[in-house]
């Protein structure tokens, strides 16, 4: 099963507090655009609501992607873990080549008037990817166990560490831990890999 048509039933099924908080963070994120930029003649080309237009249309784009995977069978998905892992590399890969240096970290891409940073996609792809891996592991009761899931997390990692984007891999590493964590390993084990993540930090 694929794409499926919306219907009353997938409403029903939403946690609707969730929705509607999350609309109320998106339309106050455009409002406090708006408020940031509204007196800046500088940068905004012109024209008092063009930093505005751009956040509602950025906020529409991603409410039309939440509207296509709540109607997407998470089966998809699963199946498609693999494809869905090697487009999430390439993208990543491709922000070294065209990517856009901002604050010291090049990992900005430019699409038209939006900007976005394929690492905030990437996070949501390696959950995905992730979670599919370690379901078909099974119980993991052993270091030896770790190294494909860490090698699977730590590949996206260094791509994004080469951007110059430190905050970011370690949200990943975090990520990472929290998701060994509810896949049943050991504590023991998690903190060895946290020491070892913290030794070989610079």
């Amino acid at each position: 099963m694929g794409i499926m048509p919306l219907d009353r039933k997938l409403f029903r099924n939403l946690d609707h507090g969730l929705l509607i908080v999350i609309l109320l963070v998106v339309l106050f994120g455009v409002v406090i655009v708006y408020s940031a930029t509204r007196g800046d003649h500088t940068q905004n080309m012109g024209d008092p609501l063009f930093f505005v237009k751009r956040q509602a249309l950025a906020a529409l784009l991603g409410l039309i992607l939440m509207a296509a995977i709540l109607s997407t069978d998470y089966l998809v998905f699963q199946r498609l873990s693999g494809p869905i892992y090697w487009v999430n590399l390439g993208m990543l890969a491709l922000v070294l080549l065209v990517g856009h240096r901002v604050s010291g970290a090049q990992s900005w891409v430019r699409l038209g008037p939006l900007a976005f940073q394929p690492s905030e996609f990437s996070k949501v792809l390696v959950i995905m990817t992730l979670a599919n891996h370690l379901a078909g592991k099974g119980e993991i009761d052993s270091l030896a166990g770790l190294a494909s899931p860490i090698a699977h997390a730590a590949v996206p990692m260094a791509l994004i560490l080469l951007q110059n984007d430190l905050g970011t891999t370690l949200v990943f590493g975090a990520v990472l831990l929290g998701m060994l964590y509810v896949a049943g390993v050991r504590g023991r084990d998690l903190g060895l890999l946290v020491g070892a993540g913290a030794l070989a930090s610079p």
